[in-house]
């Protein structure tokens, strides 16, 4: 039975739109919502149509696309049925449903599911209400972002029965409807005036080192997840990041050309910092900004999302990578350019054209670092021992201009500064490491079969990618000579070798994947080595060396026969017109070193000794090293950690 009171249909009809216009404003705030206009027909079914005839109406409905597959609608309609007496009947409706929603590519839409709401109807000034139960389906033609035509049909059923004349004992009424649907989307249109669906992730951002800010142009430095929660695929999808006080522009990431709905994809961030990143001389926390601009049914859309992200000092970084250290090789520095050519420019008369050439830079490079006073200090806080074993730890590594100008580091500031001043001169270098270090080597410029004619010990090298190279314990520097340095060297690559716990690392190939930063010092002056001091302090070593390496006393080679020993024994032919291993040449001023008339040269296994003029160089001062005390140490060394090495 159908409840009745008596109501003037004009207050229902002021109570339906009073209703839709409240419910169409509040929809409308959420995202994904459609406002769809839809002009409806009904054909009774069964019993209501001996009571009914065919009518018409419309309704006014705010569908919402929730996550895929899925929609939710809510509407309010008017329809009016002519009955078999002389009065029609007017319905206003009101239901709530929702669904399965297919995208059929980006231009068609099916949707099928149930609704469920009641019913008004009213009769000769009477009115009833009772529930309605309806299914409905369509197809939706996505003209534009912000327009679309669809095709709608469904089955109703209102609930109750009849029992008012002329109408008998039947269910009330319940039938075929169908309607064509305009839908308007708030906002939608050419330009972007509606909120992207798109959703972008919680970005993964890693700290930024200042020193890699050329590295993150092409190397990720995180990854962030976009979603597409559009109805249709988009295209054109562009992703950028960008950080305001550290880049000129965004750094577009990838472009992708089409994304379907509801499909993700991770993508990498890259970024294009200015080099002013190399004046961050302490941590720092910025806004940073991932932009997504992207195309759907040719309205252009975009979105972006704000996070923090930290940027570490210039001088740290992690040692998940060894080969990161190359990046603090920066070889084109001007302060480090005339360091080295000055120690270059001094030893020039001094390299002996017969020898090795990166040999004997690489020890008149040593030797003036002694003089310069540079000493091996181990950073408590920043200790290579420690944090080479931590992937995610942060270290703190000097740029070679600010150890020349503290004239000390640990084991990997002196290795990039040794590293830089040979890169600075042409001389090719890498960097070796072993669980807990890391030092230096040379490239000889030579192969196997080579050195085995110059050295007699060829197992002191490394043999790597086909070529010799001289390993260096440069932390020795303080306290050792050259070959002792190079003697360390060896035997710790030797040790590594036989545990399979060396690796090399050329800078050159290093560069490649972390390229030298633009780092320019702003020391106001370094001090450079004295120039009479330089070559004297080579030449004595180098004495040592061929000393060494023809094991002589006063001029009785002995050993292999290598190129050192046969310029030796040369040497040691009257009359005979071979160039010694230094050469004959003009005296310079202060310095005793060419031959009078009818004078024998100097057998290279004897040391060479100053001139009368030249200035006193006491052992230990300026560029001069000590003597070899007990064992081949400087009087004064003393080990704090016994034989070999000092730990970095």
């Amino acid at each position: 039975m159908i409840k009745v009171r008596r109501i003037s249909v004009h207050n229902l009809t002021l109570l339906a739109l009073l209703t839709c216009l409240i419910a169409t404003p509040a929809m409308a705030q959420e995202r994904s919502v459609t406002l769809d206009v839809r002009p409806e027909g009904f054909i009774p079914q069964r019993g209501s149509a001996e009571v009914f005839s065919p009518g018409f109406g419309g309704s006014l409905a705010a569908t919402l696309d929730a996550e895929a597959p899925t929609y939710l609608r809510t509407s309010i309609g008017y329809m009016f049925l002519q009955t078999l007496g002389n009065e029609g009947m007017n319905f206003v409706t009101g239901k709530a449903g929702g669904g399965f929603r297919l995208d059929l590519g980006s231009l068609l839409t099916f949707r099928l599911g149930p609704a469920a709401g009641g019913f008004l109807g009213s009769y000769d000034n009477l009115i009833g209400y009772n529930p309605s139960v309806e299914a409905e389906g369509g197809l939706q033609l996505n003209l534009t972002n912000g327009f679309k035509l669809g095709l709608g049909g469904g089955y109703g059923y209102h609930v109750g029965n009849i029992t008012t004349a002329p109408f008998t004992e039947k269910a009330f009424l319940e039938g075929f409807n169908f309607s064509i649907a305009a839908s308007f989307e708030p906002g939608g249109g050419p330009t972007q005036l509606r909120n992207p669906r798109l959703e972008i992730g919680n970005p993964q951002l890693e700290p930024i080192f200042p020193v890699f800010y050329q590295y993150y142009n092409d190397l990720a430095l995180g990854t962030v997840t976009i979603t597409n929660k559009e109805r249709m695929a988009i295209t054109n999808v562009s992703v950028s990041f960008f950080v305001n006080q550290y880049m000129e522009a965004p750094k577009q990431s990838i472009h992708i050309d089409r994304l379907a709905p509801g499909a993700s994809v991770e993508i990498p961030i890259l970024g294009l910092f200015k080099d002013s990143m190399l004046e961050i001389t302490e941590s720092t926390t910025v806004v940073s900004q991932i932009i997504v601009e992207y195309e759907e049914g040719g309205t252009s859309l975009s979105r972006t999302r704000n996070d923090s992200v930290r940027i570490l000092n210039r001088n740290n970084l992690s040692w998940d990578d060894d080969r990161k250290a190359a990046a603090f090789v920066t070889a084109r520095d001007p302060t480090v350019q005339r360091f080295a050519r000055n120690v270059l420019a001094a030893n020039q008369q001094s390299l002996h054209s017969s020898f090795n050439g990166p040999f004997q830079q690489a020890m008149a490079m040593y030797q003036a670092l002694f003089g310069y006073g540079l000493k091996y200090v181990i950073d408590p806080d920043s200790s290579f021992l420690q944090l080479s074993r931590n992937d995610s730890a942060i270290d703190y590594v000097q740029f070679p201009v600010q150890t020349l100008e503290n004239r000390s580091g640990d084991c990997d500031d002196l290795s990039v500064l040794f590293a830089v001043l040979m890169e600075a001169i042409g001389i090719q270098t890498a960097f070796l490491t072993t669980p807990g270090h890391i030092f230096v080597a040379v490239n000889l410029g030579m192969d196997r079969a080579e050195s085995a004619r110059v050295f007699t010990s060829p197992s002191e090298l490394l043999e790597h990618e086909g070529s010799m190279w001289l390993p260096i314990e440069i932390t020795l520097v303080q306290s050792e000579n050259f070959i002792e340095a190079w003697r360390t060297g060896a035997r710790q690559v030797r040790e590594a070798q036989r545990n399979s716990q060396l690796e090399v690392f050329p800078v050159r190939s290093a560069w490649a994947r972390y390229p030298a930063t633009g780092f320019s010092s702003t020391v106001a002056a370094i001090p450079y080595p004295d120039g009479p001091a330089v070559p004297a302090a080579f030449r004595q070593e180098y004495t040592r060396f061929v000393r060494a390496e023809t094991g002589s006393q006063g001029c009785r080679p002995s050993g292999k026969d290598t190129a050192v020993r046969r310029q030796h024994q040369a040497h040691e032919q009257p009359g005979n017109p071979v160039r010694p291993v230094w050469p004959v040449r003009r005296s310079r001023p202060g310095l005793q070193r060419h031959t009078q008339e009818g004078e024998q040269p100097q057998c290279p296994c004897q040391p060479w000794q100053p001139a009368a003029d030249s200035p006193e160089l006491e052992p230990g001062h300026g560029l001069l090293p000590a003597g070899p005390g007990p064992e081949g140490r400087r009087p004064g060394y003393q080990p704090e950690h016994g034989q070999g090495p000092a730990p970095p």
